[in-house]
């Protein structure tokens, strides 16, 4: 958890900046060079979102969602997004690692003394008996007297 918790810390400009520059060559950009330089140090600005989501997952989304190099307000909603989805990733992996955490460790079963080991042999020999008879009141009043003993 604590590299997911690290990835939502809000990333370094350099990686804002590095990925709108790997997105710039798989869109079409129809302005001249020294505005994209304008545009990208306006962006790298104002893109603040954490590092999980300038991953190379999201630019290839994105690289299959926009035609021409987005506006702001474009990159916003996509970003918007991904983060909506780095979220519930990060909130289900917790729940995971709750759930995990929670968990009691089963028990070793207690050792059984000679006289439990016996008594349960004889219990499922009467089981064996009953379930070629049908006839179940022996086995059950075996059981009964058993539970009444050890409660006791």
């Amino acid at each position: 958890m604590a590299r997911i918790d690290a990835a939502m810390e809000l990333s370094p400009q350099s990686r804002v900046r590095q990925w709108l520059l790997d997105l710039a060559p798989l869109v079409a950009v129809s302005i001249s060079a020294s505005d994209a330089a304008q545009k990208l140090d306006a962006y790298v600005g104002m893109l603040e979102y954490p590092a999980a989501v300038y991953t190379k997952a999201s630019l290839a989304k994105a690289a299959r969602r926009f035609k021409f190099f987005p506006t702001f307000a474009e990159l916003a909603d996509f970003f918007d997004g991904q983060l909506s989805e780095v979220r519930i990733k990060r909130q289900r992996l917790q729940a995971i690692v709750n759930a995990a955490a929670g968990q009691k460790q089963i028990a070793a079963p207690e050792p059984q003394t000679l006289e439990q080991r016996q008594h349960m042999g004889a219990l499922f020999g009467k089981l064996a008996d009953a379930i070629g008879t049908g006839n179940f009141n022996e086995v059950m009043a075996a059981a009964d007297s058993r539970r009444s003993v050890e409660g006791a």
